[in-house]
This record gives structure tokens, C-alpha cells and sequence, in this order.
């Protein structure tokens, strides 16, 4: 159930932290100059948008690239941990109701 959980989670977690971060990415009012491959870099990834912004020779769009996907990247941390969060509060308390309130001694 471990190994299952983790993998489920990660799977989750993991798609709900990048689908927010590529609808913040693609919302952002990128400037004419940024081309398609550049764009499509910073939807892939925030390393993909770090890249970019390293190899971009305007200071300003390059800024702006960084601001951008580090914003979309934390939004979608957030919201991922925040359903983290209610999982394991929902989970705490079923288990807290499952579970028997006294050990039983064997036998029993």
C-alpha cells in the first residue's frame, strides 16, 4: 500500500503542480520576440524557463521569464500541497475511526 500511495501521489501531486503551472505559464502576456521553441521550453519546465532566461540577451525579458515561472511553479506547489494536506487530514481521521480505540489482547 506504500509503494502503491507513493506512486499515486507522486502521479497526482505531480499533474496537479504542472497542469496550474502551464495555465499560469500559458495566461502571462509573453512579448512578440519570444520564440516558439523559447515558449514552449518555459511550458515544459521551470529548468526549461531558467535555461531560457540564461540564453536570453534582453535582461527584461529574461527577468520576466524567471518572475513568471517561478510564480506558476510556487501556485502549483501550493495547490498541490494543499491537496496533500486534505488527503492526509481526511485519511487521519478515517483511520482514527476505523481503527479501535483500545488493543485487544490475542485470543480475543
Amino acid at each position: 500500500t506504500r509503494q502503491i500511495g507513493g506512486a499515486l501521489g507522486v502521479a497526482v501531486l505531480g499533474t496537479m503542480l504542472n497542469s496550474t503551472y502551464v495555465a499560469d505559464i500559458d495566461a502571462v502576456k509573453w512579448p512578440l520576440q519570444l520564440p516558439a521553441q523559447a515558449l514552449a521550453a518555459i511550458r515544459g519546465s521551470i529548468q526549461g524557463a531558467h535555461i531560457v532566461a540564461q540564453n536570453s540577451h534582453d535582461p527584461q525579458l529574461s527577468q520576466l521569464i524567471v518572475n513568471q515561472s517561478n510564480q506558476a511553479f510556487t501556485s502549483g506547489s501550493k495547490h498541490a500541497l494543499l491537496v496533500a494536506a486534505i488527503i492526509m487530514t481526511v485519511s487521519v481521521v478515517l483511520t482514527l475511526w476505523i481503527l479501535p480505540s483500545r488493543v485487544r489482547p490475542p485470543g480475543d
